[in-house]
């Protein structure tokens, strides 16, 4: 079980972020069961956003979980959002 200290809420748009997002789901269970979208996708797409506060995230995020992260997946995420670069310089 996972516990998220905040997290972000959105409708599905016609996007294909939104596709990955949907299609990259894990179960989070917060009082009730609910979904969420993988950590794997989390990372790269907080760098992809860009602030400081994101890219604060993206690092927390991965050191709590980086010895349960899927690293084939976690590359090509990197790579479909470009963020392969700022992955290397604020995260490992």
């Amino acid at each position: 079980m996972w516990f998220v200290s905040s997290g972000d809420a959105g409708f599905k748009r016609d996007c294909n972020l939104d596709a990955m997002a949907l299609i990259s789901v894990d179960e989070l269970l917060v009082g009730q069961e609910t979904n969420q979208s993988s950590l794997e996708l989390q990372i790269p797409f907080k760098l992809y956003l860009g602030s400081q506060k994101d890219i604060e995230d993206a690092r927390h995020l991965y050191k709590v979980v980086q010895d349960h992260l899927d690293t084939k997946m976690l590359n090509d995420f990197n790579q479909k959002f470009k963020t392969y670069e700022l992955f290397n310089t604020y995260i490992t």
